[in-house]
């Protein structure tokens, strides 16, 4: 009779989801809420809300930085607002830019008794439904007083729009006196990509001609601010061809349009205290830049750094941002561009597109970050980097297909990076097939340099986070109500369970030479709370059509071994937790076995 011995199930660190369970042995194929910590798979930090005051919206574009006096401030734009918390967050500032103001017509207000929807007269007013609009300085009309911003529930005619008040009208009157004053923020953004639409998309003859076509592949992109600070004070763009906005955090109030400056769809500061504007004055390929001495003075000459620069590789370009001292990334929608300073007022910036071969580009504004010297970001089909040459992430291919496979392309405009400082990884969190808003990620350690993937689902769910540094570890997210989030505080998600797992491929037992009895499973943990759910699976051969047996169990802590009665040449190994304060630190899984006999 053969003695029974002790076998160490031999794991990388890591997940491979490439290959089959069987072709996988010895590697994890799955997790969620795991990362590996000098090569030993643990769970993430769980998260904690603040006490901040919900910004509005659903923000896509968070930016957090110091003013002069070194008080903290976080900018947020959404496809409504762009707005400013204080460093305690407990004071929101509405910076959202004023497209147009004054005073309206007499007696602009139309009520009905016993209805709060008002009528509001403002010849060629040009809102939209859903716009923020804000009135001021009007006499009660019909038994209300209209004061403060309202949203535009509908738009009557060119003329004419109606508003929600907080109480019913009393009576059916027009009036409000001659001294109503307004002011109406920019229109809404797009809260999700759509496709389709826009004058002239589709096959030429389709339906009729002047209006908006609904059939075409054209997307219409969410919206999404680029957000960066000029010393202590903000620029914004919007990526639907924008205005440049400025935010004077002296002198506060709402941003405002910088004088002279192209519209465009993305904008950053380099270190040379630079303005680039990229799709700059409505071409999609044009990058235009400011003096470094006057934001104003947008006209390249030799006395002065302005650029107007016409890229070429690309349908349009995507996003940009500062890689080093002097040195910065542009990408397009096919490739990546370096500008590099040239210290002179003659070209001002060197571009070199920096790709070697196709699919270099960026499937979306906000799926990059930068750590380092290093530039990280994901393709339309990939995970790039650029470190002073542009290749591929390592060991990508042992996650690609799962992730591209499962993505929602449409929506990819959402996908959003992030740097934990803390523990040196880089995150993407995308919208999977069936989701319209990020709720997988995919993540990879820069000190491990391996991969872990997992799900962000309901309360999870993140639209953005505050920009980080390897300098500033506090890890903010904003779910898509505008609430925030500290990351990597305790074990759970915000008071409620943070459930984890971690799948292995199959093992074999004692080199799948014979079927082996195992008897024991002693797992080696070197951080353990709370009840962890086991399941062994094991199979005779790797092709057979149903398991040879399933074994589960539960491991306590502080437990040395768990006896079990199960056989197979093959086996896989599932852990799970579940409960409030589950947490784990797994070292080494040996099994108790006695080898069987050839079958």
């Amino acid at each position: 009779m053969a003695e029974p011995r002790k076998v160490t199930i031999q794991l990388q660190p890591g997940v491979l989801t490439s290959q089959s369970e069987y072709a996988s042995p010895g590697r994890y194929i799955d997790m969620d809420q795991v990362r590996f910590n000098e090569g030993l798979p643990e769970k993430m930090g769980g998260n904690l809300a603040t006490d901040w005051l919900a910004v509005t919206g659903t923000p896509r574009s968070a930016l957090s930085w110091l003013d002069n006096s070194s008080n903290r401030r976080i900018a947020t734009g959404s496809a409504e607002k762009l707005e400013v918390l204080n460093d305690d967050g407990d004071t929101l500032t509405d910076i959202t830019p004023v497209r147009d103001s004054g005073t309206l017509a007499a007696d602009p207000i139309t009520t009905v008794s016993g209805s709060a929807v008002v009528s509001m007269e403002h010849t060629a007013h040009a809102v939209e439904q859903g716009d923020y609009v804000t009135f001021g300085g009007a006499d009660a009309a019909g038994g209300i007083t209209i004061d403060g911003e309202y949203v535009v529930l509908d738009v009557t005619d060119a003329n004419n729009f109606t508003i929600t008040h907080s109480s019913a009208a009393t009576s059916s009157v027009t009036g409000g006196g001659s001294s109503v004053t307004y002011s109406y923020a920019i229109s809404n953004g797009d809260v999700d990509t759509t496709a389709g639409g826009g004058w002239g998309v589709g096959p030429f003859g389709e339906e009729t001609f002047g209006t908006e076509r609904t059939v075409g592949t054209k997307l219409q992109l969410a919206t999404r601010w680029s957000l960066d600070n000029y010393g202590e004070d903000l620029i914004a763009m919007r990526n639907d061809t924008s205005s440049l906005y400025y935010h004077d955090v002296s002198v506060g109030g709402r941003a405002a349009p910088v004088s002279n400056a192209p519209t465009g769809t993305w904008a950053f500061v380099t270190t040379e205290r630079v303005i680039m504007v990229l799709g700059a004055g409505g071409d999609p390929m044009r990058v235009r830049s400011c003096d470094d001495n006057d934001i104003t003075d947008w006209t390249p000459a030799i006395s002065n750094k302005s650029i107007n620069r016409l890229l070429n590789t690309g349908s349009r370009l995507v996003c940009g941002a500062i890689l080093g001292q002097g040195i910065n990334v542009v990408w397009s929608d096919t490739t990546v561009y370096v500008a590099q300073f040239a210290n002179n007022n003659t070209t001002v910036y060197n571009f070199r597109n920096a790709a070697r071969g196709d699919d270099y580009g960026i499937i979306g504004s906000g799926a990059f970050v930068m750590v380092g010297s290093a530039a990280y970001w994901m393709s339309s089909t990939d995970f790039k980097m650029y470190a002073g040459s542009p290749g591929r992430m390592p060991k990508v291919d042992d996650i690609r297909n799962y992730v591209f496979d499962d993505m929602n392309i449409t929506q990819a405009q959402k996908i959003s990076c992030r740097y934990d400082p803390i523990h040196h990884e880089i995150f993407w969190e995308y919208p999977s097939l069936n989701s319209n808003e990020n709720d997988r990620y995919a993540m990879f350690s820069l000190d491990e340099g391996l991969w872990s993937i997992g799900k962000i689902e309901g309360t999870l769910q993140r639209s953005c986070f505050a920009t980080q540094t390897e300098q500033t570890s506090i890890i903010i997210g904003f779910d898509p109500d505008g609430d925030s989030f500290q990351h990597e505080v305790g074990v759970d998600n915000n008071g409620a369970a943070l459930p984890w797992y971690i799948e292995t491929g199959f093992s074999d037992v004692d080199e799948g030479n014979v079927t082996s009895d195992i008897f024991a499973v002693i797992p080696d943990f070197k951080r353990h709370s709370g009840d962890i759910a086991l399941t062994l699976t094991s199979y005779d051969y790797a092709t057979d059509a149903a398991a040879q047996e399933t074994y589960e169990d539960t491991i306590s802590e502080n437990i040395g071994k768990l006896d079990t009665r199960m056989t197979g040449r093959q086996i896989k190994i599932r852990m799970a937790g579940s409960a409030i304060g589950s947490d784990f630190r797994l070292g080494r899984i040996r099994l108790g076995v006695v080898a069987g006999g050839e079958r």
